[in-house]
């Protein structure tokens, strides 16, 4: 079963949700940039890439068994936080989508 981008973002953003809960208000979508280990996703909520990568490999197994059972935690990190270096415009795109999609719904 193959997978679009978007559809793992999605999955990352529920699994953010237990692993760091309003993790997406500590994203500064002006300087997101998912090339940069600072500036990427995982660098702006753990300080940077490798660290939040460790974060989510050690992360709680409960965490883990309540994403789709279908994607791997490794293709997740593969594809909603990595993507290919030529996709990583299109990723930062789809991860300000669902942020502000997030912050609005936390708004109402």
């Amino acid at each position: 079963m193959s997978y679009s981008y978007r559809e793992y973002i999605q999955a990352a953003g529920v699994f953010l949700d237990a692993l760091e809960p309003e993790w997406e208000w500590k994203i500064s979508l002006g300087s997101l940039n998912m090339t940069s280990d600072k500036r990427c996703i995982l660098g702006q909520i753990f300080g940077t890439f490798k660290e939040g990568r460790r974060r989510i490999w050690w992360a709680d197994t409960n965490i883990i068994l309540d994403l789709d059972p279908h994607i791997s935690l490794s293709n997740m990190i593969k594809w909603a936080f990595i993507g290919r270096f030529w996709d990583a415009p299109y990723l930062g795109y789809l991860w300000r989508q669902l942020i502000r999609q997030r912050r609005k719904e936390k708004k109402l």
